[in-house]
Formats: structure tokens, C-alpha cells, sequence
């Protein structure tokens, strides 16, 4: 028997049993996410292309939040419909959701071709600038839109953002936390790898500078600081890992960041 869901569609029980049926992942990477092959999707929804399903389990919910309309959800798809609604197509998108015994299944995008940015890095061993700058506005374009939503994106790694293989987009998966960006945080931030330098100083970090940090880690990730990157780019993350007291913002701010990096492509085209 179906039920509908809050984003307008109706979803048979037999969509969970092909779930659990299809063990097949991502390539080489997201084990949360359980594939539904294109002919198994066609019969089951309807619909022509490949999904993911991102299984919740109920005990792992710390946070919830009220959808729009009026449905009481983890805090993840909340999240999701608020930085994507309506129509942005920078992050991978929610296309439906439900709840099943053990917690909830998030039917999502997925891209025909793709791959976790950490392995599409660690296959090619490094990137020219110009691709590693792009790859990296298109993450501050989803951080700065997140902000501007009042969600502070948390979780930025190489392993959180996907990179379609055909076009060269590269969206951020995994929205759990929400918090204002000048708010003092006294609990971890992320992958330690990430954590920005106030939190192992002093124990507390504020959101926006912290998000910075971790942009900055990304960027170098991307690019490793080889002879060839351009003093432009080494400054924009030197700027980003700025060292900075808990009560002194010295980083730049997510709009000066996308400034600098959109100034320095169009001075290089020149």
C-alpha cells in the first residue's frame, strides 16, 4: 500500500524491497547510499533516471526539524529543501523521502557518472589550478548560498562532495547541522583534519571562520602548493588559514573569498 509524501508523490512498499534487494553503491565510495539501478527505478516510481537512497536510522537522529509542510523530519532533508527551494542545483537534490521501520530513506540525485572528489583526486594525483579553482567556487557558490539560508555548511571534505564526471559539476552531499555563523561553539567541527586552529587551542570555535578553515583545507587539498599554482591562489589560502583568537575574525568572509578567487580567474583570462 503507498503513501504520500510530502513533496507531492506516492511511494510503494515495494520501493524499500528493491532497496534492500540492490546492494550496489556509489563507484568506489558513499556506503550510506544504497543505488537504484535505472530499470528498477523506471518500475517502481516511474521515473527515467538513477536515484540514490540514503538510509537514516532512527537511533543515529540527533537533531529534528519541522518540513514545509508541517511533517516532522531529521534535520538533514530539512535542511536540504531549505538550501535547494526552490530551483538551486548546487547541491544534490532531495527528490523524496520516507519513513520506514528502522528510521528514514532519502530518495536523492544521483548523477549517471560520479565520483567522491577524493577519489577523482587521488586517481588523477593533482589538478591543473584552473580546474582546482573551479571545482572549488562551485563549493563556495553552495557554502555562501547555505549561508545566506541560515544554514552554516559544516562536513566540507573531499569525501562530502561528489563530481559529476560528464559535466564537472561538484555538489556537496551530507547537511546535518545548522547553527548562526557567529555563533561560539564549544563541540567539535567536523573531521579533526578540518578542525580549524582556535578549536585545538582554545576548545571553541565560531561558525563562519571555522567554515573558512575548512574551504582552506579544501583548496589546498586540491592543489598541494606545487611550484606552478599561482601567488594569487597560495594568498587566498594562506588568508583562509589565517591563525585568529576566538573573539577576532581574520579570516575573509565567504564573499570575500568568492570575490578574490572570481577576480583572479578573470584577471587570468585576460
Amino acid at each position: 500500500m503507498g503513501q504520500a509524501s510530502p513533496l507531492g508523490r506516492t511511494w510503494h512498499t515495494h520501493v524499500i524491497r528493491v532497496q534492500e534487494e540492490k546492494k550496489g553503491f556509489y563507484p568506489a565510495c558513499c556506503p550510506a547510499y544504497t543505488l537504484l539501478k535505472k530499470r528498477d527505478l523506471q518500475s517502481a516510481t516511474g521515473l527515467g533516471s538513477q536515484v540514490a537512497i540514503k538510509r537514516v536510522s532512527r537511533e543515529c537522529i540527533s537533531e529534528w526539524a519541522w518540513l514545509h509542510k508541517g511533517a516532522l523530519v531529521p534535520l538533514e532533508p530539512a535542511l536540504l529543501w531549505k538550501v535547494s527551494w526552490p530551483g538551486f542545483c548546487g547541491v544534490v537534490q532531495l527528490l523524496d523521502w520516507f519513513e520506514v521501520p528502522e528510521g528514514f530513506a532519502l530518495l536523492m540525485e544521483r548523477p549517471e557518472r560520479c565520483q567522491e572528489l577524493w577519489y577523482f583526486l587521488h586517481e588523477r594525483q593533482f589538478l591543473t589550478e584552473p580546474v582546482a579553482r573551479g571545482l572549488f567556487l562551485q563549493v563556495l557558490e553552495v557554502v555562501w548560498r547555505c549561508s545566506s539560508r541560515g544554514v552554516l555548511r559544516h562536513h566540507i571534505k573531499a569525501e562530502n562532495i561528489l563530481v559529476d564526471l560528464a559535466t564537472g559539476e561538484a555538489k556537496p552531499i551530507d547537511f546535518r547541522e545548522q547553527h548562526g555563523p557567529d555563533e561560539l561553539r564549544p563541540c567539535p567541527v567536523g573531521m579533526p583534519e578540518y578542525s580549524p586552529l582556535e578549536w585545538i587551542l582554545f576548545g571553541c570555535y565560531h561558525g563562519q571562520p571555522a567554515t573558512i578553515w575548512s574551504l582552506g583545507i579544501l583548496l589546498y587539498e586540491l592543489l598541494f602548493f606545487p611550484p606552478w599554482v599561482s601567488q594569487e591562489c597560495q594568498h587566498i589560502i594562506r588568508w583562509c588559514l589565517s591563525e585568529m583568537h576566538p573573539c577576532a575574525h581574520l579570516r575573509p568572509s565567504l564573499s570575500s573569498a568568492q570575490q578574490s578567487l572570481s577576480q583572479l580567474d578573470r584577471g587570468l583570462q585576460l
